[in-house]
């Protein structure tokens, strides 16, 4: 990787340096399976697995949140600090009031402060 950097000779051009080494560190190694089934009628399972790869992770939170074809929140399903182990959720097609929501395409995103994935279903009525 080369960054730019001035010369201090003042003659406004740039150097480039070679940075040796960067280090990104990932707190908890995340994965996001497709619900089941799909399409689905009444309900429908979500399952995420986490693995936490520092002890730091354990002071975020994770967050697996229902949004329709408008990016509207619908519901959040999950809402709690980064635990290590396989999470499995059930979605009943209701949205935060408990009201039956339309047929329709919706998102499903897991996310944390620095992850996010999104995957979608389809809801059939």
């Amino acid at each position: 990787l080369l960054v730019p950097f001035k010369t201090g000779l003042h003659d406004g051009k740039s150097a480039y340096s070679q940075v040796v080494e960067i280090t990104v560190s990932n707190l908890a190694r995340y994965r996001l399976y497709q619900n089941y089934p799909n399409p689905f009628n009444s309900s429908t399972n979500i399952s995420f697995d986490l693995t936490v790869l520092d002890d730091s992770a354990t002071n975020e939170r994770i967050k697996l949140l229902i949004y329709d074809l408008n990016g509207r929140l619908v519901k959040t399903l999950y809402n709690s600090p980064v635990l290590e182990g396989s999470i499995d959720l059930v979605w009943d097609g209701t949205d935060q009031k408990g009201l039956n929501i339309p047929s329709g395409i919706y998102f499903y995103t897991l996310s944390t402060a620095d992850y996010s994935e999104t995957k979608r279903l389809l809801l059939l009525k």
